[in-house]
């Protein structure tokens, strides 16, 4: 049984959603939270996933699959599937993650997953990771698909969300405020990188609107985040993440 049409509903989905998980887990859902543009704004139903976080006592088998099966009829969700017993841990594991999704989520079903601890802000190291390793991903996907505009749409779009949130990681972790629409974001990101990033603005228009790159305004796109990862690299290597 489909629940919705092909595009998901970030309003209507999310009370669905959570009912069927419900009924299927029963006591066995601990938590569960939505998070992401569908919580932070931006929203946009051709692009975007409803991202859900399950908090279960005992993610075995049994409850995966229960999961698996009220997921199959729903658009576009993307789960995120936690042992509450892992959880304390995890949050420290994953700083970078949970420190993002804490900023925006809602409870949907049973108790708020962070009401008995927090996730730090990541450190200087985990965001140098995070930084190189989207770098690397980058470069690779440029070198297979740089005759394929479509894919490297896809691709820039995909990634817009993550090296967002990322980059400015540097500005908070200096006692910056950076506002939460990733639009409203983008200028205060210049100023601190010292950057002009209009190609990326359009991005990430595009992102929370629709329409797509031609292959040159893909290229300019990878040529911009190139630099703003240069730039943000070098900050933390050298060690003057300081408020600007």
């Amino acid at each position: 049984m489909k629940f919705f049409s092909k595009q998901p509903d970030p309003v209507k989905d999310p009370p669905q959603v959570a009912a069927a998980l419900q009924r299927q887990l029963r006591d066995n859902l601990q938590s569960l939270v939505i998070y992401g543009s569908a919580v932070r704004g931006g929203f946009n139903p051709k692009k975007s996933d409803i991202n859900l976080m399950l908090i279960l006592k005992d993610a075995n088998m049994s409850a995966l699959l229960a999961i698996s099966k009220v997921l199959s009829g729903f658009a576009k969700v993307n789960p995120m599937i936690i042992d509450a017993g892992s959880l304390p841990r995890d949050l420290q594991v994953f700083r970078l993650k949970f420190s993002s999704i804490q900023r925006h989520y809602q409870v949907l079903a049973g108790c708020d997953p962070f009401s008995g601890g927090t996730a730090s802000l990541p450190d200087r190291f985990q965001i140098e990771q995070a930084l190189r390793n989207l770098q690397l991903r980058l470069a690779r996907q440029i070198v297979l698909q740089a005759d394929q505009t479509e894919k490297l749409n896809q691709l820039l779009v995909n990634q817009a969300s993550g090296l967002m949130t990322e980059v400015s990681y540097i500005p908070r972790l200096a006692g910056c405020d950076i506002a939460n629409s990733f639009l409203d974001r983008l200028p205060q990101l210049e100023k601190y990188f010292g950057l002009s990033l209009p190609n990326l603005a359009l991005l990430l228009k595009i992102q929370s609107e629709s329409g797509q790159l031609n292959s040159s305004q893909c290229f300019m796109v990878f040529e911009e985040v190139k630099n703003l990862l240069k730039r943000a690299l070098e900050m933390i290597a050298t060690e003057t993440m300081a408020g600007h």
